[in-house]
């Protein structure tokens, strides 16, 4: 499971409605599930700032629409976890591509 902590901001920019039930956390068994999700502005393009509230594993990304928010940060995930050297088999074994996401609003 994957929890967007989406800012009001990025809500009115990309029109995001926030999911009404979240799962219950405790259940969670994925580690880098709970992400902070801020728009940034450079040289003029829109990029997406992922901030993983625990281990501060930062995930940039563009091109995102309210449509593609999931399947955009799954690959860039990804990409960085390859990029920081984790072997593919261990990312693999994290099952990225099966995690659910939610939107709520930041707390």
């Amino acid at each position: 499971m994957l929890i967007f902590n989406v800012s009001h901001k990025m809500a009115n920019i990309y029109k995001f409605r926030y999911d009404k039930e979240i799962p219950d956390q405790n259940s969670n068994s994925f580690p880098l599930w709970n992400w902070y999700v801020k728009p940034h502005v450079v040289n003029r393009k829109r990029y997406v700032l992922f901030l993983e509230r625990n281990h501060y594993l930062c995930v940039w990304a563009f091109g995102i629409t309210a449509k593609n928010l999931t399947e955009v940060f799954k690959q860039r995930l990804e990409q960085v976890l390859h990029d920081a050297g984790i072997p593919s088999e261990k990312i693999v074994k994290l099952g990225i591509e099966k995690q659910e996401s939610y939107k709520q609003n930041f707390r």
